[in-house]
């Protein structure tokens, strides 16, 4: 078949994606992609073993219920309410109803992966913002750029891989310069149960922000859930662009319980924070240089690439995964933990002696 007939796919060849062959990661202890890094107690699996049908696997997902439990939950209308598969989903979404070709597309930099991945399929004018060497971000770099071509603008907050934040009147004065240039802000509230401040409150104040959010990070990565929330005019518009099902049966019955459970979720995010605490302590008494991130992870610098080599291996020997980063602005030799319960937290720390 001729070739000339796809030729506006060209653009698709010179995106790189990595193939995903991965170790089988239940034999680890995972602390290289921000999930939930402990086990869930017996009594919540035994629940949802209890409550598991043929129904939820042969069957497909019937939305109903769980669309206004998330709504009683967010104390907003199902009609401002998308379900999504993950919130990489609630972001393609976002592109297929703002993006056109050769449009501007203002994002951080470095950022999200699949923020860029979606730049060049929906072949955007990606325009990015990078960081200052404290990995902040100068908002007015943002401002500066915002003009009547941009039409989305996407602030992960956090960010990852550098987990910073940027402040509610940093994102107040970025929607109002936006909306004066017809263009709209997504803020992806991903690590939301980690870091409580969020933009939601403002969304009956802006017509031009939508955030999105996930179950992700907090215990559901498995079952792909996340949502979009934003008012019901452009809610309308982003439904539009959903599957014919959101998120299987089996994923439903999994948000529904995670729902009745909050506490497990609350609890959840107290024992990462403690074990958070507990590596940075660890970091400040031999003199590790680290960031502290306002998400679920935490990212130490190290002096030579020598020494990271040789921390990484003893990691995956003690069946520890972790991520070197090597897309950390002005820092070389960084390694990426999620954090979680002290007892897992204590494991990193003793394979690290071993090293240092």
């Amino acid at each position: 078949m001729s070739e000339k007939k796809f030729s506006h796919f060209s653009h698709i060849d010179k995106i790189w994606r990595k193939n995903q062959v991965l170790k089988d990661r239940e034999q680890y202890f995972r602390l290289d992609k921000n999930e939930m890094i402990s086990n869930f107690d017996k009594p919540f699996l035994n629940k949802i073993k209890k409550k598991l049908k043929s129904f939820h696997i042969n069957a497909y997902p019937n939305l109903n219920d769980v669309y206004k439990k998330l709504s009683k939950s967010l104390n907003f209308s199902t009609e401002n309410i998308i379900l999504t598969s993950g919130s990489d989903l609630a972001i393609k979404n976002c592109f297929e109803l703002f993006v056109r070709k050769n449009n501007e597309v203002i994002t951080l930099n470095p950022t999200y992966g699949m923020i860029n991945i979606y730049s060049k399929l929906f072949q955007a004018r990606q325009i990015k913002v990078n960081y200052e060497k404290d990995l902040t971000i100068n908002p007015d770099n943002i401002l500066n750029k915002i003009n009547k071509k941009t039409s989305l603008i996407v602030i992960p907050n956090p960010n990852s891989p550098i987990g910073s934040v940027m402040s509610q009147t940093d994102i107040i004065k970025i929607l109002f310069k936006a909306k004066k240039n017809n263009c709209y802000v997504l803020v992806d509230e991903c690590y939301y149960n980690y870091y409580k401040k969020t933009s939601i409150n403002l969304i009956k104040r802006f017509n031009n922000l939508i955030i999105s959010r996930s179950f992700s990070k907090i215990g559901l990565a498995g079952c792909r859930v996340g949502f979009l929330i934003t008012n019901k005019n452009l809610r309308k518009k982003l439904y539009k662009f959903r599957p014919f099902y959101e998120i299987t049966s089996f994923s439903v019955l999994l948000l529904d319980e995670f729902l009745n459970n909050k506490n497990l979720v609350i609890k959840y995010a107290e024992k990462a924070k403690k074990g958070k605490k507990f590596l940075e302590k660890y970091f400040i008494k031999n003199d590790i240089f680290y960031f502290s991130t306002a998400a679920n992870f935490i990212l130490m610098v190290l002096n030579n690439k020598i020494i990271t080599k040789r921390i990484f291996k003893e990691l995956l020997k003690n069946r520890i995964l972790v991520v070197v980063e090597k897309n950390i602005p002005h820092y070389k030799n960084v390694i990426k933990f999620t954090v979680g319960p002290e007892f897992l937290m204590r494991k990193v720390v003793k394979a690290i002696d071993r090293v240092i």
